[in-house]
């Protein structure tokens, strides 16, 4: 039996939903004649489910995802599996977990042995076989880089693509086209660009302009086909992948800044669990930068919908809007993503497709290795997920049907010290090693949402039972769970 086979039928993991056999509309679409819908796939990084204006959490201004919410499906129980930009990313596109895919960190140029492998079979891949035109804009994160290199993107070979037909990938956001050194905290402004035939030295530099807006330029002449950029005749896949609101933070247009004028860190920052301490009192300097960028993200995500509705292929495009991952700015006194906290863990995840999903708040477990079997159900493509997935597709939850399957849990992972899982209500998470000691955590999110109060001494029976479901998980994907810098398995430390 395959790890995906042995996952999908451990005891332990029933609830897990297994591959639609329903016919689709698009489906019946298909025998008609009618070719299968368009796919626009936009996602920013390091953006939290709570800084979306309508989810009243965050004070941000998101007038486009407000109006988005209201006709498509809102999961507000979306996970990023592993919270960090690359291991997101190859599961996105691989529907593997990160323990299979490898990523145990984000890909840069002293990590040679972090990439997306060539011979994986990519949601890009399934797609562009079954008949799609696939493109893709802007941050990749996947691919190793040269010694030295650090975290700016390297070029990335036409084999190495996964079947990507449209390729405008972002590179050397810390030079500009002279081969000058540009300071990190513009480095927003002054992104290069390598483009479909482009070779590694032949660089494209649009700046000085923020990236989300030439990206979403590019994304919109795209739509439009307007340079011809694809195949008329074929249904397109585009995933738009924008770095903001990601830091660095002040790297933003002033026109948003301007938005939040006026606006005391006490309002910015309302959440109960905000500490201005340790990593947290970096959130002093930026929040307002962050959410400036949200708006940012929002105005640019807003002219996409704009120019679909002006094509007229409302009615033919899934459109999602989902991030990588969270942004703790303060909460538990941390900057950033690696944690188990939603702030970090909680991403936004809105899909509609106009005319066939109804909008609701859909509250399934949608974590990161589902995207791609659900992905590929709703546009039809179910019977061409690949063996090698280890998610489950959900299609029939984002249909709401009477006999749609939804997980009881969601799973986490932190390949250096934390693994856990999270229920509709309540999170449970086993920390080991590598400064704070050994920790459990339980939260009970229904009263508790800020997870002020770890109540695990107090709920041993029920830390028992979600460690086994824990162990359960670890177990089909041969996950020990091993401290990396000593070498030591924390697997039998896990209660139950």
């Amino acid at each position: 039996m395959n790890r995906r086979g042995f996952i999908s039928s451990a005891g332990a993991l029933t609830a897990l939903g297994a591959v639609s056999t329903l016919p689709q509309p698009v489906v019946a679409d298909q025998e008609k004649g009618k070719r299968r819908p368009n796919l626009v796939y936009v996602f920013p990084d390091q953006m939290r489910r709570h800084a979306m204006g309508f989810m009243k959490q965050d004070p941000v201004q998101t007038p486009n995802l407000d109006a988005f919410a209201k006709r498509s499906v809102v999961l507000s129980n979306a996970c990023s599996t592993y919270p960090v930009c690359s291991p997101h990313r190859a599961s996105l596109l691989t529907g593997q977990y990160p323990q299979t895919t490898g990523f145990y960190t984000n890909c840069r140029g002293d990590r040679p042995d972090l990439y997306l492998k060539p011979e994986s079979r990519c949601l890009t891949d399934v797609l562009h076989d079954s008949g799609y035109h696939v493109g893709y804009i802007g941050k990749w994160h996947l691919e190793r880089g040269a010694p030295g290199m650090g975290y700016a993107s390297p070029w990335v070979s036409k084999g190495r693509r996964h079947s990507i037909d449209f390729w405008h990938s972002w590179c050397d956001m810390h030079r500009n086209e002279a081969g000058e050194r540009i300071p990190w905290e513009t480095s927003h402004f002054h992104f290069g660009y390598w483009t479909n035939e482009a070779g590694p030295e032949d660089r494209l530099f649009p700046g000085p302009i923020w990236s989300p807006i030439y990206e979403t330029n590019v994304a919109i002449d795209y739509i439009n086909n307007r340079n011809g950029e694809r195949d008329p005749s074929k249904p397109f896949a585009l995933f738009v992948s924008w770095n903001p609101p990601h830091n660095p933070y002040d790297s933003v247009p002033k026109n948003y800044v301007d938005k939040y004028d006026g606006a005391t860190i006490e309002e910015l920052l309302n959440r109960p669990n905000v500490r201005f301490e340790g990593a947290g009192a970096d959130s002093l300097k930026y929040a307002k930068s962050y959410f400036a960028s949200v708006t940012g993200v929002d105005d640019q995500f807003g002219r996409i919908l704009k120019a679909i509705e002006k094509a007229g292929i409302e009615e033919e495009t899934v459109i999602v809007f989902t991030s990588d991952h969270g942004e703790m700015m303060g909460s538990h006194g941390e900057m950033g993503k690696p944690y188990f906290w939603e702030e970090a863990y909680g991403v936004p995840f809105m899909i509609s497709w106009k005319g066939q999903l109804q909008p609701r708040e859909e509250k399934l477990l949608l974590g990161t290795p589902d995207i791609m079997p659900t992905l590929l159900g709703l546009l039809g493509l179910g019977g061409a997920i690949p063996d090698s997935v280890e998610g489950s597709n959900y299609v029939d939850a984002l249909f709401d049907r009477p006999q749609a399957a939804r997980p009881e849990f969601a799973w986490y992972y932190n390949a250096w010290n934390a693994r856990g899982v999270r229920t509709d209500t309540e999170c449970c998470y086993f920390y080991r090693g590598q400064g704070r000691g050994n920790q459990d955590l339980f939260f009970d999110l229904k009263n508790d949402p800020f997870q002020l109060e770890n109540l695990s001494a107090k709920n041993l029976n029920r830390m028992r039972e979600l460690g086994r479901e824990t162990k359960a998980w670890l177990a089909g994907l041969d996950d020990r769970f091993v401290d990396r810098k000593t070498g030591l398995s924390y697997f039998d430390s896990i209660p139950g």
